[in-house]
C-alpha cells in the first residue's frame, strides 16, 4: 500500500551493475557462487568475482584499441610511403592478441563442467560390476546388485564431487545381445548414455575373457577409463585387451579402499578432459565463449585483410568489432535481452 515492491531476482545485483560498482562478469559470478556445487567451483566464481575474467577482458580490449588507432594512423600514408615491414608488423600483433583469447576459451569446457557438472557413464556387460562400482563411488547401495544378468533395465543417475568437479554418475543396463524387448530397450538407452557422457567408466570382469569388445569403438580412448574388476580372483583379462585405454585393476567387494581408489583414477582421468582454469582460476560461460568466438573470428578477419590502403579501413572496422564483442562481455552496450538473460538464473532479491 505504501509502494514497496517485491525484488526481482537478482534485482541488487542488477543496480550494483547498472551503477557501474561492478561489471557483467562479476555480476554473473555472484549467480554461479550460489550456484556452485563443490568448493572448486565455488573458487572459480570467487575469483571472477573479485574481477579475474573483468581484468584478462579489460587488458586484451586496452591491446585491441592500440591496434586499431595503429591501423587508422596507416590511412594518413600513402602505400609506396610506408616501410614493407609495416604490414607483417601489425600482422605478428592481431595474432599475438589472439594468444590472450585462446587461453580463456581453453577454459570454457572446464566452466561447463564446473557449472553443469560432468557426465560419467558406467557401462559393460551384464554382471562386471557396473551397480557395484556406482555404489561404491557413491558411498550408498543407491543401485540394485544382483548375480542375474540384466537386473539393470534403465539408466540411474546420481551425482557426487570429484575432487573439487560435480561429477553424475550414470549407471547402464548391460551391453549385449537379447531378446527380451524390456531389456533390449536398456541396452538401447546405455548406448545412447555413453554417447552422451563426457567421460565413460568401462567395468570389465577380469577374471572372465574379454570376450567382444567391439563396442568399445563407439568410446573416444582419451574419454574412457577401464575398471579390471574381480581382481581378486584368477586373472583372465588384463590391460592389454585395451590398447590405448586407462585400466585400473581392483576388487571392488574385496579392496578395502576400492571407493578411494577407484575415486582418484576415475578424477585423474577425467580432469585432463577438462582443461585447467586459467591464471587467476578463470572458466568462461556459454556466453562467454560466444563473445570470444566472435572477436577471434574479427581478428582473424583483419588480419587477412592488412596490405594495401583500402584495406587498412575494412581490417580497423574488425579490430572495433572485435572490441564491440569484448566489451559484451564486461557489460558496455549491453543489450537489454542480454541482461534479462543474464539475471533471469538469480534468485529473487539477491
Amino acid at each position: 500500500a505504501a509502494g514497496a515492491a517485491p525484488a526481482a531476482p537478482g534485482e541488487f545485483t542488477l543496480r550494483a551493475f547498472l551503477a557501474g560498482k561492478i561489471d557483467l562478469t562479476q555480476a554473473e559470478a555472484v549467480a554461479d557462487l550460489i550456484a556452485a556445487r563443490s568448493e572448486r567451483a565455488a573458487r572459480v566464481a570467487s575469483s571472477q568475482l573479485e574481477g579475474a575474467l573483468g581484468h584478462r577482458i579489460s587488458a586484451l580490449s586496452a591491446t585491441l584499441v592500440s591496434l586499431a588507432a595503429d591501423l587508422e594512423a596507416m590511412l594518413d600514408f600513402a602505400d609506396d610511403e610506408l616501410p614493407q615491414s609495416v604490414p607483417a608488423h601489425l600482422r605478428a600483433l592481431l595474432a599475438e592478441a589472439r594468444g590472450p583469447l585462446d587461453a580463456l576459451l581453453a577454459t570454457w569446457e572446464e566452466g561447463r563442467m564446473l557449472r553443469e557438472g560432468v557426465r560419467i557413464a558406467v557401462a559393460g556387460k551384464p554382471n562386471a560390476g557396473k551397480s557395484t562400482a556406482l555404489n561404491v563411488l557413491l558411498g550408498k547401495d543407491r543401485a540394485i546388485v544382483s548375480a542375474v544378468p540384466g537386473t539393470t533395465r534403465d539408466t540411474i543417475e546420481e551425482g557426487l564431487v570429484l575432487s573439487g568437479l560435480p561429477a553424475v554418475l550414470v549407471d547402464t543396463a548391460g551391453l549385449r545381445e537379447t531378446a527380451d524387448g524390456i531389456e533390449r530397450e536398456g541396452v538401447k538407452r546405455s548406448r545412447e548414455a555413453m554417447r552422451a557422457a563426457d567421460f565413460v567408466l568401462v567395468v570389465v570382469d577380469a577374471s572372465e575373457p574379454p570376450g567382444d569388445t567391439s563396442w568399445l569403438g563407439e568410446i573416444p580412448r582419451e574419454k574412457s577409463l577401464v575398471l579390471l574388476n574381480k581382481a581378486d580372483l584368477p586373472r583372465r583379462t588384463d590391460g592389454s585387451a585395451f590398447p590405448g585405454r586407462k585400466t585400473l585393476a581392483l576388487s571392488l567387494r574385496e579392496d578395502p579402499g576400492a571407493r578411494e581408489k577407484l575415486a582418484g583414477a576415475l578424477a585423474e582421468a577425467v580432469l585432463p578432459q577438462t582443461g585447467h582454469a586459467g591464471g587467476g582460476e578463470i572458466a568462461i560461460s556459454a556466453r562467454h565463449r560466444s563473445a570470444l568466438m566472435a572477436a577471434r573470428e574479427e581478428l582473424e578477419a583483419a588480419e587477412s585483410l592488412l596490405g594495401s590502403e583500402e584495406t587498412y579501413v575494412l581490417a580497423a572496422e574488425h579490430v572495433r568489432g572485435a572490441l564491440h564483442r569484448l566489451g559484451g562481455i564486461l557489460g558496455r552496450d549491453t543489450d537489454e535481452e542480454t541482461l534479462d538473460a543474464v539475471f533471469s538464473r538469480f534468485c529473487v532479491g539477491k
